[in-house]
């Protein structure tokens, strides 16, 4: 296992000069030795480092462990599934439909949300049986075995899907698929998908934007420069980006 904290403006692409697949390389160099690269983010770190401690604290086992079959599962409130996901996982809260905590002890110490799959993931007739595995987040400083396996299989009596899509992150998962908690749960490796990025404003490299708050068509609004680029457009208002180390996508068929 190997962890690396990256400076959010020395890894960026304009003032680190790094780029896109800077982190990606570096992933797939120590893979090539059997190692383990984790990524971190300097934001990640200052302002998410109990959340660090505890995926660094699973990776070599230090965790405390509870078996799922000790747990009950509830359907969770969208409020509690924000906290719970504010609190524990990395990239915070997201939008789902579905949420199911496992509880220990009445404690929420696991929780897995789905939504409906959208059509740039190939549900083009709006399919109700299609999902997406959206989270999957234990609580910091435990480790469920099972935990997601009980879930995933509760989440299949009862919504009876014919498809669930999800995809992991290479900057904390692991890079071989096969070592992933979801082929180990019967789903099967589609692709890698390319890195993505993020922006920052120069001069506030510690906040970083997602790219869609930043698209084209949200920029012209700012510069009508149609014959410019997205990236062109974000330059000129004084934006800088960095990249990650890409995903890998899995589907479960039924």
């Amino acid at each position: 296992l190997a962890i690396e904290i990256n400076e959010n403006y020395y890894h960026s692409e304009i003032g680190g000069e790094k780029d896109k697949d800077y982190h990606l390389r570096k992933t797939n160099m120590c893979l090539n030795k059997n190692i383990q690269l984790i990524h971190i983010f300097e934001d990640e770190i200052l302002f998410k480092k109990d959340i660090v401690f505890s995926m660094i604290l699973s990776k070599i086992n230090l965790t405390e462990k509870i078996y799922a079959r000790k747990c009950k599962i509830l359907e969770v409130s969208s409020l509690e599934k924000k906290q719970f996901l504010t609190n524990n996982h990395i990239q915070s809260d997201t939008k789902d439909s579905i949420r199911l905590g496992l509880y220990y002890e009445n404690q929420l110490i696991g929780l897995m949300t789905f939504i409906n799959l959208r059509k740039s993931l190939g549900n083009n007739n709006n399919v109700n049986s299609m999902f997406e595995l959206v989270r999957f987040c234990p609580k910091i400083g435990f480790s469920i075995y099972g935990g997601f396996s009980k879930l995933l299989s509760h989440f299949i009596s009862q919504y009876k899907p014919i498809k669930i899509v999800t995809f992991s992150d290479n900057r904390y998962s692991s890079s071989k698929p096969e070592e992933t908690v979801y082929c180990k749960n019967g789903f099967n490796f589609i692709n890698k998908i390319k890195p993505r990025y993020w922006y920052f404003k120069k001069g506030d490299y510690l906040r970083r934007y997602h790219r869609f708050q930043f698209n084209k068509k949200q920029l012209l609004k700012q510069i009508n420069s149609p014959g410019l680029t997205e990236w062109d457009i974000a330059q000129l208002l004084g934006m800088d980006r960095i990249w990650d180390c890409g995903n890998m996508k899995f589907v479960l068929d039924f």
